[in-house]
């Protein structure tokens, strides 16, 4: 397993928190902040659909039935107020 945990690095700029991985067999991230945050697979998150939205000590867990989406980059954003914001994230391969 391997930590992907982090904090928002500026407000309103996507960034990378894992690169493309064709072993990943799960992703799971938390919020424990209190502000929205956004993820994406395979493209730069946006603050808005089609990114998941992942709300304050909200989580998404994705498993192997989700692969051929978890596989990809994942991007993460937060809107103002989000720089420095934590949040939590592990993806394992087996």
């Amino acid at each position: 397993m391997a930590d992907l945990s982090g904090t928002i690095t500026a407000d309103s700029t996507a960034q990378d928190i894992a690169q493309y991985n064709p072993g990943r067999q799960g992703f799971f991230i938390q919020n424990p902040s209190d502000v929205d945050l956004w993820i994406a697979f395979g493209a730069n998150a946006v603050a808005a659909s089609p990114s998941l939205k992942v709300p304050p000590d909200g989580y998404i867990a994705l498993g192997k039935e989700h692969q051929s989406t978890i596989v990809r980059r994942i991007s993460i954003i937060g809107g103002t107020g989000s720089a420095t914001k934590a949040f939590t994230a592990f993806d394992s391969n087996v």
